[in-house]
């Protein structure tokens, strides 16, 4: 997201309002998909599921403990940046929306 720089029109801060809110419902959306693997695994792992040692979560190999918690961390702190780069998006369309009105109160 650090692609967005200050927005100059209207139109371009309502695109990168667009943009961070997708980026959000992104990251919601992919951890309801991430649990729902995770609960299914723990699920077929209580049923005994005849391969119950594979899908098992405690048996992922892969994964890292301490690189999991890593990521845990930095998606837990990108949400309040997120939330902080909408809210001065919303108040830059705000801003951009008032000052053509400042401008003609002044000249007139």
């Amino acid at each position: 997201m650090s692609y967005l720089s200050l927005q100059t029109s209207l139109e371009q801060a309502e695109n990168a309002i667009k943009q961070m809110e997708g980026f959000m419902n992104t990251m919601d959306a992919n951890d309801e998909k991430i649990n729902g693997v995770l609960q299914n695994a723990d699920k077929l792992a209580d049923e005994d599921h005849y391969n119950a040692d594979k899908v098992g979560c405690v048996n992922i190999s892969p994964i890292n403990p301490q690189e999991t918690k890593s990521l845990s961390r930095t998606r837990s702190s990108l949400i309040p940046i997120c939330t902080i780069r909408r809210y001065g998006l919303h108040e830059l369309k705000n801003a951009i929306l008032y000052l053509p009105d400042t401008a003609e109160s002044a000249l007139t």
